[in-house]
């Protein structure tokens, strides 16, 4: 989540659930491997992430945990640190399902709590999201490969990419992802 409230709130829950002060980069991906290892204990076999759009933008681990770092302090990040910060956790995550065999789910494009009224009543995250803007396809297209070169030799094909499924929002993606990429 891009908004600072949403960030901090999560953050504080997955230090509780891992039980690790997340501090840096590298703490954060542990707490991260450690929850993904519970669920796996747990049976878990997929992972299920609602992004606005794919990003695919460079962004190293230095980098990244500067970013991150920039955020703990509660610096405001510009733009492209946020794409860089997406892309690289996007990148980390997906890694990572395919390590564990896991189908991984995005459900690209929701814009979340768009019905001010029931956000106002109700809360976040109750049924008032919307379809957002289509597949970013150059970003997409460039993500997918980027996994299917990065070598994960525990991994079903030996490559990045997870099993992956694709749930795009906006309808008008649903050609696109099935003619396009599905082949």
């Amino acid at each position: 989540n891009s908004g600072r409230y949403k960030f901090d709130a999560w953050l504080d829950k997955l230090k509780n659930a891992a039980a690790i002060n997340i501090d840096s980069l590298e703490n954060l991906e542990e707490a991260l491997l450690k929850r993904m290892d519970h669920f796996a204990a747990c049976g878990c076999v997929a992972s299920d992430l609602g992004i606005p759009n794919f990003v695919n933008e460079e962004c190293t681990k230095e980098q990244a945990a500067e970013i991150f770092n920039q955020r703990l302090k509660g610096e405001t990040l510009s733009k492209q640190q946020t794409l860089e910060w997406q892309t690289y956790m996007l990148r980390f995550l997906s890694i990572e399902n395919a390590k564990r065999g896991w189908t991984q789910f995005f459900h690209q494009g929701p814009m979340r709590d768009e019905n001010s009224s029931i956000f106002e009543s109700q809360g976040p995250d109750v049924g008032g999201d919307g379809p957002g803007a289509l597949i970013d396809r150059a970003a997409f297209i460039a993500f997918l490969d980027y996994l299917q070169s990065f070598a994960v030799p525990d991994s079903i094909d030996g490559t990045g990419l997870a099993k992956t499924v694709i749930f795009p929002i906006n309808y008008g993606d649903y050609e696109f992802v099935l003619d396009t990429i599905a082949g």
